[in-house]
């Protein structure tokens, strides 16, 4: 065999493409699943990549007001509606003055030279509010497997288009959606025929490995049809869900306020009285997680920075801390959580104090760990009420100083142990203050809940991620 040379930037093949088409219902069911996530939107839409026919303008053009096609091969021929208009060009050398509401790009990321800048371009194309529909093969399935087969007898690690693309994503708020989809076929070299357009970058080695991929299909292959698990990557604008969050977290905070007493709750089998004025783990999802999995050790000293209820620092010295130091800027919750500890036997091991961040801290308290459960979400705003810095945090100015300090306050080997989410928050500032501050972070808890409790909110509000992230000093 000739020695193996991947094609870099293999071109769309037209053939091939219809090939898999006409044996396929990948398109019948990204149609019905793309028409679910736009059901709400109007306006502009711009689809990039057209392949051969006009598969999804026929199907969601009717939604918009005008529908855009960039497409770089000619085509004629074509009937279309009124409203849908084709610009021939390629996406990472045209020049666009307009921005759109939805664009929609199916199978088309592969193709680009550079993937980076050619989804910042369609960042930059949405307008506020806008959502960006990415559509790639996963990893599982049948086409899984036989990539990886593949790549093995070339001798490879096979990099999937999919991990790439959520690589060059780590920092953008992802909804993603699972579609099972088939490729029928009569016997197993009319597959091989159907699959041909995924391996245009080694279509040499494709036909020389034919006996072989024949053979793992033949013992790997459950029926009549080939699986590939297509993955619909939903992108919002990040200010317009940024804001979206903040004005439901608003919301649940004004719910809260509808407790004109303190009142008792329950977290983590343990019971706490909860004060009107004060962050309530009863309407807020977060703390009831984050007390469960705290890596606190026996014997050592805590910093609570943001107490609130103080549920954090209780469980804290439950685990076994010899003292904890419990802040927070609101007087209501200072007052809470001395009551907490009260409740619970501990005011000889929690001391609590009323500062803003490090303000009401003794210096010369090393501690092992500090804890910062507190407000995720970036905002720019002014004037911000004394309930409201419990979710929202102006510049993101005491996250940063809670990071920037925290090495006048940390034993040699202490840890920052910071709740966060990285569906609403600012992941890429949250890193960038670590980073300038010389820690390393890793993430050792993470689950998926709705930001506020349902059990008593009156709305049902999505599923967020919630995770603890633990941070060392670098040695």
């Amino acid at each position: 065999m000739e020695n193996i040379e991947k094609m870099e930037n293999p071109e769309f093949d037209s053939k091939w493409y219809n090939s898999f088409i006409e044996r396929s219902n990948e398109k019948e069911a990204l149609v019905s699943k793309i028409n679910e996530i736009i059901k709400e939107k109007s306006g502009k839409c711009l689809e990039i990549g057209l392949g051969t026919k006009p598969i999804f303008a026929s199907k969601i053009a009717k939604a918009f007001e005008k529908y855009f096609i960039i497409e770089k091969a000619t085509l004629d021929n074509l009937s279309l509606s009124k409203n849908i208009n084709i610009i021939t060009g390629d996406w990472e050398s045209i020049e666009l003055n307009q921005k759109f509401d939805v664009i929609l790009a199916s199978h088309v990321i592969y193709y680009f030279k550079n993937k980076k800048r050619a989804l910042e371009k369609m960042f930059a194309h949405l307008n506020k509010g806008g959502i960006l529909i990415l559509v790639v093969n996963g990893t599982e399935g049948d086409y899984g497997s036989t990539k990886k087969f593949f790549a093995k007898k070339l001798g490879k690690n096979y990099e999937f288009t999919y991990d790439h693309v959520l690589d060059l994503l780590k920092n953008k708020n992802v909804n993603e959606h699972n579609l099972l989809t088939k490729v029928s076929f009569k016997n197993l070299e009319d597959l091989h025929g159907s699959l041909r357009l995924f391996f245009d970058t080694y279509p040499r080695e494709y036909e020389f490995f034919k006996e072989d991929l024949l053979d793992f299909w033949k013992f790997n292959l459950n029926d009549k049809n080939f699986i590939i698990n297509q993955k619909i990557i939903e992108l919002s604008n990040k200010s317009a869900y940024r804001d979206k969050f903040i004005g439901e977290s608003k919301t649940i905070l004004m719910e809260s306020q509808k407790e004109k007493e303190k009142y008792y709750i329950n977290v983590g089998g343990k019971k706490f009285v909860v004060y009107p004025q004060v962050f309530s783990p009863k309407y807020f999802s977060d703390t009831r997680f984050f007390c469960k999995v705290l890596p606190i050790k026996k014997g050592e000293k805590v910093l609570e920075i943001g107490c609130g209820t103080g549920v954090l620092s209780i469980f804290a010295a439950f685990s076994g801390a010899e003292i904890v130091y419990s802040t927070d800027i609101n007087p209501m919750a200072v007052k809470n959580t001395a009551e907490n500890a009260t409740l619970h036997g501990l005011s000889d091991r929690i001391k609590v104090s009323l500062g803003d961040v490090y303000e009401s801290v003794p210096g010369n308290v090393k501690f092992n760990a500090i804890i910062w459960n507190g407000p995720f979400l970036y905002t720019e705003e002014n004037n911000i009420a004394m309930l409201e810095k419990s979710i929202l945090d102006k510049d993101y100015e005491s996250l940063k100083k809670t990071i920037a300090q925290a090495k006048d306050y940390l034993a040699k080997d202490g840890r920052l142990l910071i709740g966060f989410s990285t569906t609403i928050g600012r992941i890429d500032l949250l890193n960038k203050f670590l980073k300038d501050s010389g820690f390393e972070v890793k993430e050792i808890f993470k689950m998926q809940a709705p930001l506020g409790n349902p059990e008593v909110t009156s709305q049902n509000y999505q599923d967020i991620s919630f995770e603890l992230f633990e941070a060392s000093r670098a040695l």
